[in-house]
């Protein structure tokens, strides 16, 4: 089984308690404060940008034991199919927040322009 290094992020970001996880000499995973999992190994592998992956933690308390779990079981293929569902569900949230703000912005224009 593969291995992660944590360690505090270096520089002005330690007050985000951002934690960096070390694979191989190369930062793979971000655990951002108690919202997300970053996973940065696609993005790092790539000549083009690809965006991380970000995983949702769903534990206020024990969100970085969380975290280290779940990076750990990405990193070494162990229930894939519930941390890709996770990470879906992200991204399905994501694109309801888009499309709330975009017909919110679509409301207050015709508002202005007495349309309604």
């Amino acid at each position: 089984m593969k291995k992660i290094t944590w360690k505090k992020s270096p520089g002005g970001r330690a007050f985000e308690n951002l934690l960096e996880g070390w694979v191989d000499k190369e930062v793979a995973f971000r655990i951002e404060g108690r919202l997300c999992l970053t996973d940065l190994r696609e993005m790092n592998s790539s000549k083009e940008f690809v965006s991380p992956k970000h995983y949702r933690l769903s534990s206020v308390n024990d969100s970085t034991n969380e975290a280290k779990t779940m990076a750990h079981e990405l990193l070494n293929n162990i229930n894939l199919e519930k941390h890709q569902l996770i990470w879906q569900n992200w991204v399905d949230e994501q694109a309801r927040s888009a499309r709330a703000l975009r017909d919110a912005d679509e409301f207050l224009e015709k508002l202005k322009n007495g349309l309604i």
